[in-house]
């Protein structure tokens, strides 16, 4: 299980950068925000390099990522919310280790996000219209992925990461 990579994968505003934090900091191991790699590497946020270059570069960006960390061991991966359905991303992450998506409700995503300027448009609808859209586009491939799921939608920060905490201890008895 040490050598595993654990990928942690759904919709924005899932949790998945907080649950990867704590995590890592309960199991002791690095993590990888794949968007804060990102948003470091070119020096401003994702909305900018979406705005400035457009998607297909952001996800090619996001593509050497996943091939540079899929290669290792031991890491807790923070994946943003479209990286497992573009390209090999998915495949490659399967490989490197134990997916867990953590699912919500749109509402959930809608309220945890309404407010966050940071997040780009993923299409040119209202909000809860993308999620909605998002969610149905990439449903199966999360879904095809996931060796844990988890939802998120009444549970807390603290409870998000007990859950995975509780599932993966499962599989690995």
């Amino acid at each position: 299980m040490k050598e595993k990579n654990i990928v942690i994968i759904g919709m924005r505003g899932t949790g998945k950068s907080v649950t990867a934090s704590k995590l890592g900091k309960i199991l002791e191991r690095k993590v990888v925000d794949m968007d804060r790699e990102i948003e470091a590497k070119k020096g401003v946020k994702i909305a900018e390099i979406v705005e400035d270059k457009g998607w297909d570069y952001f996800r090619d960006l996001e593509r050497k990522i996943v091939q540079k960390y899929a290669k290792k061991k031991g890491l807790i991966i923070a994946c943003g919310g479209g990286t497992p359905a573009y390209f090999d991303n998915g495949d490659l992450l399967k490989k490197s280790g134990i997916i867990i998506l953590l699912r919500a409700k749109p509402e959930t995503i809608y309220k945890r996000i309404k407010k966050a300027k940071h997040l780009p448009s993923l299409t040119s609808k209202h909000f809860t219209k993308e999620i909605a859209e998002i969610w149905h586009q990439r449903k199966l491939k999360y879904q095809q992925l996931a060796d844990l799921v988890v939802d998120v939608d009444k549970k807390s920060e603290d409870g998000v990461v007990k859950a995975v905490l509780e599932e993966l201890k499962r599989i690995v008895e």
